[in-house]
């Protein structure tokens, strides 16, 4: 049997998401019987992996994420980026596979994003998330502070999903600039504050005691920003970065658990 035409029209570009994605389309393969396409991907000069999800055959693009198979991120535009080459072969109801196209990619900058610009952009280059804004403490209930902020202004990439959420610590101690905060601090993360949080609420307290915050935004690659956001008592760029809870419940009064007679004193135990 003969197979489908090798497809034509190979295009690659970043799209600019802030995880760092690629987008791959391609020309329609004129014969009527068709059944998808096969696209390979791979660094320069290294063997190309075929990737397991097939497009539509009616249409004929692609998303590559870095969840995929070997594809990696470019920290830093000064390093040496990784290079994809991008090659895409078609096949038929009856299984016959073309030939792989020729392999296209590209390493512009700045990043390409628009098909139209018809330049090749095969590097994925995620942005770094800038530190959440307007970071502020206040009470909340009884033990309890509630801490609130809002998403970055400054955010350069097109999806504001592009990031994996925040980390948040707590301290004692007022934070020190530029200094890296301890692991042991940290009192939520990623996990429960994704990039859509602006809340949380820090429970268990004690009373009349000052409590000192620190917010920081998670990248893709688990990187944190440069710097930590926060601020000193009473003020500053983000608001309050630390706070005091309201402790009005009494204790319960103790209870007597035993006495013991000594010289002229009795000694009283409670409980």
């Amino acid at each position: 049997n003969v197979p489908c035409s090798t497809p034509a029209g190979i295009q690659v570009v970043d799209t600019g998401d802030c995880c760092g994605k690629l987008q791959v389309k391609w020309n329609k393969s004129p014969e009527l019987d068709v059944a998808g396409y096969n696209v390979f991907y791979g660094a320069t000069g290294m063997e190309r992996i075929p990737l397991t999800a097939l497009a539509d055959k009616d249409n004929p693009s692609i998303y590559l994420s870095p969840d995929d198979l070997l594809i990696t991120r470019n920290e830093d535009r000064a390093g040496s980026p990784n290079v994809y080459e991008i090659t895409v072969s078609c096949y038929d109801s009856s299984g016959n596979e073309s030939a792989p196209s020729a392999p296209v990619s590209g390493d512009p900058f700045p990043d390409e994003s628009d098909f139209a610009a018809a330049i090749d952009d095969s590097t994925v280059n995620p942005a770094k998330a800038p530190p959440a804004e307007s970071f502020t403490v206040a009470t909340a209930g009884e033990n309890e502070l509630a801490l609130s902020w809002s998403l970055p202004s400054s955010l350069s990439c097109a999806s504001p999903e592009g990031f994996q959420g925040y980390r948040l610590y707590r301290s004692e101690s007022a934070f020190t600039a530029g200094a890296t905060i301890p692991a042991s601090a940290r009192i939520a993360d990623e996990s429960i504050l994704g990039p859509a949080a602006g809340a949380y609420t820090d429970t268990g307290l004690l009373g009349c005691r000052t409590y000192n915050y620190a917010i920081a935004t998670v990248n893709c690659d688990d990187s944190l920003v440069q710097s930590y956001t926060w601020a000193s008592p009473g003020g500053g760029d983000y608001g309050t970065g630390s706070g005091q809870p309201t402790d009005v419940t009494a204790c319960p009064p103790p209870s007597l658990a035993g006495t013991t007679a000594g010289w002229q004193r009795i000694f009283v135990t409670l409980r």
